[in-house]
């Protein structure tokens, strides 16, 4: 129901490089408009929705705690990193950001080959800096920590 109640998406020229949803409003997507241009693919603008209603479905009531739990759970086994918290939050969002784009196309015929289209999905994770936070990996985690295409 929370997904289903979005019904904006914006462009914010103070969220810069950014995408967001503030649980507060959680009818509205923002976009920071330096992020925004950098999504210069379907593929990469589904990544990130996907990943923002995840967040929204989530709520402020953590409804996909234990989704994300076990996401975070799952790629420290595989990767040794610890991916816990808010971290495993943001994993499981950018894996379902990911799923969507798959699934998107699959569902696109393209002359462009299949797996950099997926890659354009992540795109936005690749920047010049690697640098995480206390809540996010770092954009060479992230990838790193995301399962592999099937081919």
């Amino acid at each position: 129901a929370r997904v289903e109640a979005v019904r904006n998406i914006r462009a914010d020229m103070d969220s810069r490089d950014n995408a967001s949803v503030f649980l507060k409003d959680p009818h509205t997507i923002i976009f920071g408009t330096i992020f925004l241009a950098g999504l210069p693919s379907d593929e990469g603008i589904i990544s990130v929705l996907a990943h923002e209603l995840v967040h929204i479905g989530d709520g402020r009531e953590d409804s996909l705690r234990l989704l994300f739990r076990a996401v975070g759970n799952r790629a420290s086994n595989l990767t040794g990193m610890k991916i816990h918290d808010q971290r495993a939050e943001e994993l499981s969002c950018d894996l379902l950001g990911m799923l969507a784009a798959r699934a998107y196309v699959a569902k696109m015929p393209s002359y462009e080959p299949l797996p950099r289209r997926i890659s354009r999905s992540l795109e936005h994770n690749c920047v010049d800096q690697d640098e995480g936070d206390d809540d996010h990996l770092s954009p060479r985690s992230t990838i790193r920590a995301l399962p592999p295409e099937r081919r």
